[in-house]
Order: structure tokens, then sequence, then C-alpha cells
């Protein structure tokens, strides 16, 4: 049987052109507001002009250009190629299913391998964070967002309705999350695969709703919770200079 990719969603964005929501130079952006600067910034404080990224789960190409006019030299993957908008000329694309692994042409190469709102559409968390792995040069940087499943909200949500935030059924159908990954298999995952410097933490409140609050009161009553309150989820690792 093959792989759960739920991608039909993506297949009508390719072909919609009255997307409502964010933009990059025309590009529409498929994640919320804030997530691509977010990670732009935190890339660019951390990597020198020129690095060689990777990006996998590239959807449209917004983020992919961003990078690329920040001083980049940029290589995106996506498993719909029709939506994918960017232009060719300028960044290289291949269409793959990050359920499988890349092939070796792509293996020890890049400075930095990125993956924003990519893992929770994956069936298998483990094999993804190899597949990071495989793909960074020795002393390289890997840097993951994902739907934070602990925030205040989503506990709430999973008090009330038996399933986190981003993680209901509307989600599951039309946005394709099959993989819910809590911060510890993420930092466990990456523990497992031998890679240094592992950082899990979160960012944009997710406390500004009534759900918010009153799951930021919850936690608040565990003060030994050391789970990230943010709305967004982030880990970063690099891969040893060394025996990597």
């Amino acid at each position: 049987m093959h792989p759960v990719v739920k991608i039909e969603h993506y297949k009508e964005l390719a072909f919609n052109k009255g997307h409502k929501g964010l933009y990059y130079k025309g590009l529409p952006i498929l994640a919320n507001r804030g997530i691509h600067e977010f990670v732009a910034k935190t890339l660019g404080d951390a990597l020198p002009s020129g690095a060689h990224l990777l990006e996998l789960g590239a959807g449209t190409g917004a983020l992919t250009l961003r990078l690329a006019d920040m001083g980049f030299k940029v290589k995106a993957v996506d498993y719909v190629a029709e939506n994918f908008k960017a232009s060719h000329e300028r960044i290289s694309f291949r269409q793959a299913d990050l359920n499988a692994d890349l092939p070796e042409s792509e293996h020890v190469k890049y400075d930095a391998v990125v993956a924003v709102e990519i893992i929770e559409h994956l069936e298998n968390t483990r094999h993804f964070v190899r597949l990071l792995r495989s793909a960074v040069k020795p002393g390289g940087l890997i840097f993951i967002t994902t739907p934070n499943i602990s925030n205040p909200k989503s506990l709430v949500t999973f008090l009330t309705s038996g399933r986190f935030d981003l993680f209901l059924p509307r989600h599951y159908d039309k946005d394709g999350h099959i993989n819910p990954v809590p911060w510890f298999v993420l930092r466990d995952a990456l523990h497992e695969a031998s890679l240094e410097d592992i950082r899990v933490y979160s960012f944009k409140s997710a406390a500004l709703s009534l759900k918010g609050v009153f799951g930021f009161l919850l936690q608040a009553l565990f003060f030994g919770n050391k789970a990230p309150k943010g709305k967004k989820l982030v880990a970063s690792a690099t891969k040893p200079k060394v025996g990597g």
C-alpha cells in the first residue's frame, strides 16, 4: 500500500487564483501569519549569506523565494509540483514524496535543511528526521516547525473534543494534518539520530482566545510542566562535524 498523503486541497490551490490568505511577492503563503518571517530571521541570524539550503515541503515557493532574496542558495522539494510557483530558472525544484528517502544525489550536500509546517503531513516522524540528517553536511543545521499540540488552547481542545488543536477532522480532511508530533517525540527523534545542539521550543502565543486563557491557567497549576507553551513548535539541531 502507498503512504497516506492528503494533497487534494493543495492540488486545488495550484489552480485557484482566489487565495484569501497572505502572499509574498505574489506567491500564496500556506502558513499562519508570522511563521515565514520568524523562520527567515532565525536562519538569517544562524547562517552566512550564500549558504546552500534545502527546503522540504516548499508549497508555492513563498518561503523559498524569501530565503533566496536573502542571499541563500535554495533548492525546493514538494509533493505537488504544480503548486510550486516560484521561478524555476532562479530556484531548483524537485518533486518528491517525503515519506520515502531522498536520492543519494541529495545526501551530505546542504548547509541547512528547512522543514516548515510539513512533518505533520508525513507518516513517520523518526524517518523524516533521519531524512533531514542525510541531506546536511557535517556541521549543517536542521530546522523544523510544526503545530505545538502542547499549547494551552490545544490542551483545552483535547479535553473538550479528544483531539488536538489543528488536528480536528477538518484539518485532517482539508489540510492533510495526519501526524501530531509532541515536543518530546521530536526531541527524542533528533537525539536518536545522533544530532547535536538540540533545541525544542515554541513561539506565537496560544493564549489569545478563551480556550487559550483557560488552558494557560490550567497549565499554570502544574509548575513542573515543561512543555513549550507557544502555538508553533520549533526544533533545531546540527549534524556532528566528526563522524557525521
